[in-house]
Parts: C-alpha cells; structure tokens; sequence
C-alpha cells in the first residue's frame, strides 16, 4: 500500500458535533485514538482513516448510539466539503456534471472514496466504495453519510421529495426507525460490492437551477491535498500534532499503520528522514500562516511547536533562507 488512508478533518469534525449533541464524552475518546484534541480549528488537515473509524466506533459503543451515520447525514449540508468541491457541484450545469464533480473530487475529502456511474437498460447506478472495506472491522457509520451526500447532489437537482427505489450498502447494520420513515418506499440490501442507489438515466440531463444554496456555501477553506506520495501524506497526517512539540516517531508510525523501522524504511526510500519530513510540515503551516499580517509571528511559533518566536525565527530561515518578517513582508508584496 503506497498511501496512507486519510481524511479531510472536517468529516471527523463532522462526527465529533454529532457525538456532542448526544451527550457523548469526546475528548477522552480523541487522545485514546490519537487524535489531535483541538481539531477544530483545523478543519482542511488531514486525519488517519483508521484513527477516524476507532474513534466512531468506540464513541457509538461507550454512549450506545447504533445510527451515528444517519445522524451525521442529517447535519449535512456543502460546508463539510472543500471550498473546491463545494464550488465544482454548485457550478455544474447538469446532474450530470454535478455527480462527476463530485466522482473527481472525492478522493480528495477521503483517500480511500472511489465513485462513480455505471448505465443499464435506461438506468442508472450511482455508486460509492466507502472507508473500512479494508479494515479489520468494517462499520456503517460512514456508510449513510457518503451515500447520503450523492442523493443530497441528486436532491439539489430533481427536488428534496425525491428518493431512490432502492439503496445498497457494503456493510450489514440495523436501520433507525427516522431513516426506514424518510426512504419509507425505498428497498434496501446490504453486503453489496457497493454502496449505491439507482435512478433513470433521462434524469442526468436535467439542468440545474443555479447554484446550490444553505446555510454554509460555499464550503471550507483551505489548502486541498498537497501531494500523491507516501511522504507528503504522512506529513499532512502530523500536521495537526505540530502545536504540541514534535511528534514522537512512535505515534506517527501508530497513525500510519504500521512499526517504526517500516515506517524510517518508507521514508529513508525517498530520501527523507522524519525530522526533516516534521520540518518540512512546520514550514509549510506556518508558510501559510504568514501570509496573514493579522496573525503575530509568535502565535505561529507556538501553532507548529516552538516555544518562542527566537527558535522558530531560526528554524525557519534553515529551510528558506529569510527570515518569517521577510517572507512575510515578500508574500505580501506577491499579492500586490
């Protein structure tokens, strides 16, 4: 496996707001799956898929919630995408163009989606594979959320009355009560090849009625994926510990899958130790950040680890050369 399975931390984001309307205790749950506490203000970072499903998991079992998928979809709205993806279905003429923006984009919210559209007959099956097809325990609670957000695409399209005739799911779980009220004439199968719904194909040219409106389009903010290798993943993964100090070598090869000497292995491959790939991603936070004048230099040296701006000042003229004030003041005049 050359990548690592991640996510955009506005889903996990997502899971979090949804536990917390429950009543259900997070932040303990957070550490256990060694996930960053204070991911909330970081919601275009990337999390470990792995990490994400232990945490779902343990919070639904420990507070007793069996549909935390459904109640996830039932938050959904275009703010828990990319500014990129949010924008790409808004924009789209057609249903058509709306769901194959979304099959492009959609690796980019969750390394592990795969869409897409197979025809038949004058149908048409929208499909989804789902993060945990892989993983040791498979669960559901990605399974509504994912299907959901293409019948959302279809819905902004044909209207929200609209529902399939039939939905499949990968993994087999018991149906909520308000999910069997809302698809009351929909069939559903599970331990299907994949997650899907059908609907006709004529429907795929139906042309949309402007851009999609609620209460948060059009969507994060942020920087999208920054790279295609195994490196360039495992530093988007750490990126959200850096405001702690630099991560051990021990959680970072826990959130990559596998042991520590695998891990220098992968990385010695591509010429990079893990002090320069930890670095590297301080560099480019707080490369970012200094692009904007509100935000003090000293903040940023406590954002990515340092204990005052002296050491930061130092470490970053090692990388680039300048000084954070210079890059600051060169940045600024690049966007004049």
């Amino acid at each position: 496996m050359n990548r690592i399975p991640m996510a955009r931390a506005a889903h996990l984001i997502h899971f979090i707001e949804t536990l917390e309307d429950t009543g259900a205790p997070v932040e303990r749950a957070l550490r256990r799956a060694n996930l960053p506490v204070f991911i909330r203000e970081m919601p275009n970072a990337y999390v470990s898929n792995i990490a994400l499903s232990n945490f779902t998991r343990r919070c639904s079992r420990s507070a007793g919630i069996k549909n935390l998928g459904w109640l996830s979809l039932k938050k959904f709205d275009s703010s828990l995408l990319s500014k990129h993806l949010a924008s790409s279905i808004s924009g789209a003429p057609t249903l058509a163009c709306r769901l194959k923006a979304f099959f492009e984009l959609v690796a980019k919210e969750n390394s592990d989606n795969r869409a897409g559209m197979h025809h038949f007959g004058g149908q048409t099956l929208i499909w989804i594979d789902v993060p945990g097809k892989r993983m040791a325990k498979p669960h559901s609670d990605s399974s509504w959320l994912h299907v959901g957000a293409l019948i959302w695409i279809v819905r902004s399209v044909l209207g929200q009355s609209w529902t399939p005739n039939r939905i499949t799911f990968q993994q087999k779980f018991d149906l909520c009560d308000e999910s069997l009220d809302e698809y009351g004439n929909t069939r559903f199968n599970f331990e299907e090849p994949h997650t899907s719904f059908v609907l006709p194909t004529k429907y795929l040219a139906k042309r949309t009625n402007g851009k999609i409106r609620n209460r948060d389009m059009p969507g994060a903010t942020g920087p999208e994926s920054k790279g295609q290798s195994f490196a360039s993943d495992l530093r988007n993964l750490m990126e959200p510990y850096l405001a702690s100090g630099c991560p051990p070598i021990g959680l970072a090869a826990e959130i990559a899958g596998m042991s520590i000497r695998t891990l220098q292995r992968r990385l010695n491959n591509v010429g990079v130790s893990y002090s320069e790939l930890i670095e590297a991603a301080r560099f480019e936070v707080a490369s970012v950040m200094l692009r904007d004048a509100d935000i003090k230099i000293v903040d940023i040296a406590m954002c990515v680890g340092y204990e005052d701006s002296s050491n930061f000042a130092r470490a970053f003229r090692r990388v680039s050369g300048i000084s954070p004030t210079q890059f600051r003041v060169e940045s600024q005049n690049d966007q004049l």
